[in-house]
């Protein structure tokens, strides 16, 4: 993994940018994953004395062939933050957004750091009721703001199924990367 040495102006900046509201202090950093769309950091700062640890989200622009979204940065990001603040009133609980911001070519959003325990049978019934749930969750649920990112964000349509895809009487969410590592189980639940 990567330490915070090495890119400490740019983890601080989108902290700054995220939250600006309160003055972080990075404290450390350490790159999770670098994709050509994503860049995803464990953050440790303080602010006001407290110690936060968040994960940082950077979005960055790509080929449709590389990126998991059909969306600019600022509008995946956009749409990122506001699933992560609507769903958990819908059912499905995600870890708590802190902030998000959006620059000319990249964007970022700040989310608490969730600490998963071990998978258990329970876990596993309360993940399958989970994609249930997102799956039988219809668009009109969501903000307006959210329905238009969602239906503006058909990322594999054209290369899977050629722009035919089935069409329906009713919209529903489809999570899209629904693996375990999306999945993160605490001790009293579940967070996607």
């Amino acid at each position: 993994m990567e330490t915070v040495r090495r890119f400490p102006g740019q983890v601080q900046r989108w902290l700054a940018a995220c939250i600006p509201e309160w003055p972080a202090t990075l404290v450390n950093a350490q790159k999770i994953k670098h994709g050509s769309e994503r860049e995803v950091w464990g953050c440790q700062f303080e602010i006001g004395g407290t110690d936060t640890a968040a994960i940082l989200s950077i979005f960055k622009a790509g080929s449709l062939e590389s990126v998991n979204t059909s969306l600019p940065p600022g509008a995946a990001a956009q749409k990122c933050a506001l699933a992560m603040r609507e769903l958990p009133a819908l059912g499905i609980p995600t870890p708590q957004v802190l902030g998000y911001a959006t620059e000319e070519v990249e964007a970022a959003v700040v989310t608490e750091r969730i600490v998963p325990v071990q998978w258990t049978p329970h876990a596993r019934i309360r993940a399958a009721t989970i994609l249930a749930r997102i799956h039988t969750l219809e668009e009109h649920a969501l903000s307006q703001t959210l329905q238009e990112l969602v239906r503006e964000s058909d990322p594999r349509e054209c290369r899977t199924t050629g722009g035919q895809g089935p069409t329906a009487a009713v919209r529903t969410l489809v999570h899209g990367d629904y693996f375990s590592t999306n999945l993160l189980p605490v001790a009293d639940g579940l967070f996607v």
